[in-house]
């Protein structure tokens, strides 16, 4: 059975009046994912009246046998007008919503009754060292996940 561990809350980055270019800001999200040897499954590709765009994607990866973490991220971009350019540029709200989670035993290796019990022995005195390392690893892909949206946000 699959177990949810030490879920970062959802928090969002917002810019107002910000001239971007979404294709080239999903573009940019999509190689940091990569490089950071996340998979990424889009949810959601929602592109309404040329003015609302929103995407969903949940981003994982496994960093052992063990583990493995899930980014879940949403950029919503609300353009009041184009911007003048050569590129799409659009002028407007730019939000970027994103939340992670640890998952444990999440292809069900530990199924029944009896090995139930046998992951939760090796969950409390097997895997609890290495869980810090992990929980560590993943708080710090969070952290530089906020800092990157940010410097290209200009905030």
């Amino acid at each position: 059975m699959t177990f949810v561990d030490h879920a970062i809350k959802e928090s969002t980055i917002s810019s107002e009046d910000t001239v971007i270019d979404m294709q080239e800001f999903v573009d940019f999200m999509r190689i940091w994912f990569e490089k950071n040897n996340y998979k990424i499954n889009e949810k959601v590709y929602l592109a309404l009246l040329e003015n609302k765009t929103q995407i969903k994607w949940e981003c994982t990866k496994k960093p052992e046998d063990y583990h493995k973490f899930e980014i879940s991220v949403k950029f919503d971009l609300k353009a009041s007008q184009e911007a003048k350019g050569k590129r799409k540029l659009s002028k407007g709200t730019v939000k970027f919503v994103y939340s992670a989670k640890l998952i444990r035993d999440f292809d069900n290796k530990w199924l029944g009754a009896w090995k139930y019990i046998t992951r939760a022995s090796y969950d409390r005195f097997i895997v609890k060292e290495n869980e810090v390392k992990v929980v560590k690893e993943l708080e710090k892909d969070v952290s530089k996940l906020s800092e990157a949206v940010k410097k290209y946000l200009g905030l």
